[in-house]
């Protein structure tokens, strides 16, 4: 997918210590793109919709948080690993989530590049999984 490999190659040249926010946020948007590229091949992408449309926000576009939410329910097939879904579902991936949440709109904390390093070793192993191919 050739958003996947923009959005690798860059946050790959960006030094993380200098740039932590814009490590943040490519970190981020690689992790919510690497969820959707798995759901779509999974070919459970109707599956997630007719859900939202159910849910409290219908006629809204999934969350990053909706896609975790999605994808770590074994039975929604997205994952044919169990261990897949629960590490999705555990609460390091939803704590990382958070931090990369809060610096996208940068309220009430600031980028710190060894949070970063330990939040972007939290999800490393979900990411390179979809991009394995898997």
């Amino acid at each position: 997918d050739d958003i996947l490999l923009k959005l690798s190659a860059e946050l790959k040249a960006v030094n993380h210590v200098k740039m932590p926010v814009a490590a943040s946020l490519l970190l981020r948007a690689l992790f919510e793109c690497a969820l959707v590229y798995r759901i779509r091949k999974a070919k459970k992408w109707g599956d997630l919709m007719a859900k939202q449309k159910q849910g409290k926000n219908p006629g809204r576009d999934p969350s990053l948080n909706d896609f975790i939410t999605f994808a770590s329910v074994h039975a929604n097939g997205v994952f044919i690993e169990q261990n897949m879904c629960k590490t999705l579902a555990s609460g390091t991936t939803k704590a990382a989530k958070s931090y990369l949440d809060s610096m996208t709109h940068m309220k009430f904390q600031e980028a710190d590049a060894a949070t970063l390093v330990s939040v972007a070793n939290n999800i490393r192993a979900i990411i390179k999984y979809i991009l394995d191919g898997n």
